[in-house]
């Protein structure tokens, strides 16, 4: 099994006044509250929806979904415009600065497994998994 970093609810502190700053200081979220918030999404996921859902929320964000490239989705999120569910890795530096907080952090042994069958490796697919298994204690 490869390790990975979990996933994590994160918010820019200051902003928007619908955000998680206009809660007076409040520091506990539930996924029913987040739902109320704004969510940015990479396009083509359903992310926000499909974690509501796995925390008892019927419905998707009902303050709004904005899709956008992966690639400026941090950076929206750095600009105060929405929630995100993202790798904590990736929100890190900016979570222990004080400059994005986190809502809810998922349980550390959540994420991705790695599964083989009962039959020899090729050579190519153990290096391959050899390489992941690295990578996954760099996190």
């Amino acid at each position: 099994m490869a390790r990975c970093p979990y996933r994590n609810v994160a918010a820019k502190p200051y902003g928007d006044r619908r955000g998680p700053q206009s809660g007076g200081g409040k520091t506990s979220w539930t996924p029913d509250e987040l739902s109320e918030l704004p969510w940015l999404e990479e396009f083509g996921t359903t992310e926000a929806t499909n974690w509501l859902a796995r925390r008892g929320v019927g419905h998707g964000p009902n303050a709004g979904r904005i899709s956008l490239p992966g690639n400026l989705l941090l950076e929206g999120l750095r600009a105060g415009q929405g929630v995100t569910v993202t790798a904590r890795h990736f929100v890190e530096a900016e979570i222990t600065s004080g400059q994005i907080i986190e809502l809810f952090r998922e349980p550390e042994n959540s994420g991705y497994h790695l599964v083989t069958g009962d039959f020899p490796l090729r050579p190519a697919a153990k290096t391959f998994i050899a390489w992941l298994r690295w990578q996954a204690g760099k996190m």
